[in-house]
């Protein structure tokens, strides 16, 4: 197979030579991975791969035709050696992942080792995700076919995931790509759109100093929603493709700090809330969260604002029983912002968006990491009063006697008491002040 076996005193094998490893839908986790004796699962493969010293050359998992049936998240393993490695199918309209509601691929762990996914069609459900970082890692990705997700492509914690050639999109999501403290470089390829998928929020999102980069690309096909959302210094760079650049039907949305190109939601010199540009975006809908709380405030959004002092700024983080932790304990979410040190909290709003249920009596507070304490947010809340669709406001709520003051930079986090969950999504939104320079 490629490697040779050390000294008996050591626990694992050297390569000698790049190693071909194989999953085929009639494999058995039990064999050894050669192609006449395939693996059943891809977690399979990585894991026996995770046990090689790669010795500076490559490993390469060969997904057979077929359709398989993803029942947990596949991990990415730290290699040992410099070595990287490739999962690759045999086509995305040869080989399908279903992964019912739940994340295909995820790094979660902080990884040297290089990954590529191609060749293959990923279908996540509702609310699972496709390929997510959390971590600072490496992955590369080509020829594949997004199918329906909550996010085709999430990008947090420093990670880097890149595009090296044509994909397609088949199925709806919230975004297909979003970056949030870490980067996405989906640049220079063909992007095939079939369906018409439809994007909760936006086909691209860059956040919380995230990095989307996306000149050059050609886009076949037709979706609907928002082409961008930016917020918190969050960058979307397309070398000044227009916006009207990303798949979808409607205007693209700045948020407190965001950039698009040369695009920015900023206060003027004139002391309006709006962006640096060429033409103002569309007033959100009546019916958004965030358009609701400024509307309360006596203030509009994109260009049309009412005159206000500077400093202000919308924080934004959602808990996902989806993609993070689900015992009881402090949960750092994969999307969240940080209220920095000094900020007034005004107000906000949480809302839930699918009921948080457990097997147990379980709450679910919010608050931040520092600078405030767990339950600055909201008081730790049983699960019962947390259905779906239920709406509250926060502790501050625009007076005097709740308004909270950061003492620290702090990440929204929330919060699960008494017992784990088995479900639940709530976002929450908060306005804040900061003293302007």
């Amino acid at each position: 197979m490629g490697f040779t076996k050390l000294a008996k005193d050591q626990s694992y094998n050297v390569l000698y030579e790049d190693l071909y490893l194989y999953v085929a839908t009639d494999g058995n986790d039990a064999n050894n991975g050669e192609e006449l004796y395939p693996f059943l699962t891809i977690q399979r493969a990585i894991d026996v791969a995770a046990t090689l010293d790669t010795n500076n050359y490559n490993i390469y998992i060969t997904v057979g035709t077929g359709e398989y049936t993803i029942s947990s998240p596949i991990r990415f393993r730290q290699l040992i050696g410099s070595g990287s490695l490739s999962i690759q199918g045999t086509g995305s309209a040869n080989v399908t992942l279903t992964a019912s509601n739940i994340i295909c691929f995820l790094a979660d762990k902080a990884l040297a080792t290089n990954y590529a996914i191609s060749g293959v069609k990923i279908v996540s459900g509702a609310s699972g995700q496709c390929i997510v970082a959390s971590v600072p890692c490496y992955i590369l990705y080509w020829d594949i076919d997004f199918g329906t997700a909550l996010v085709h492509i999430n990008a947090a914690g420093g990670s880097y995931i890149s595009c090296g050639g044509n994909c397609k999109i088949s199925g709806s999501a919230a975004y297909h790509i979003a970056a949030s403290a870490a980067t996405i470089a989906e640049a220079g390829i063909t992007i095939t759109i079939t369906g018409t998928p439809a994007w909760t929020y936006a086909y691209a999102y860059a956040g919380n100093n995230g990095y989307v980069y996306a000149p050059g690309n050609t886009y076949s096909g037709s979706a609907t929603g928002a082409r961008f959302y930016v917020d918190r210094n969050g960058v979307i760079y397309t070398n000044n493709a227009g916006l009207t650049y990303f798949p979808g039907n409607s205007a693209g949305v700045f948020i407190a700090g965001g950039y698009y190109d040369n695009y920015q939601n900023v206060a003027t010199a004139a002391g309006y809330l709006g962006f640096y540009g060429t033409a103002p975006i569309a007033q959100p809908a009546a019916t958004d969260i965030l358009a609701t709380v400024l509307s309360n405030l006596g203030l509009r959004a994109a260009g049309r604002a009412n005159r206000i002092t500077s400093g202000f700024g919308v924080a934004y983080a959602c808990y996902d029983y989806a993609t993070d932790s689900h015992v009881q304990g402090a949960v750092n979410p994969a999307i969240t912002a940080t209220l920095p040190s000094g900020a007034i909290v005004l107000g906000g709003v949480v809302h839930v968006i699918t009921g948080v249920t457990s097997g147990g009596a379980a709450t679910l507070a919010i608050g931040t990491v520092a600078g405030s304490s767990a339950t600055a947010l909201l008081a730790a809340t049983a699960k019962g009063t947390l259905v779906t669709d239920y709406k509250v406001n926060t502790v501050p709520v625009f007076t005097n006697a709740t308004f909270l003051r950061l003492t620290a930079d702090g990440a929204i986090n929330f919060t699960i008491g008494a017992a784990d969950l088995t479900a639940g999504k709530v976002e929450v939104w908060v306005l804040y002040v900061i003293q302007g320079g």
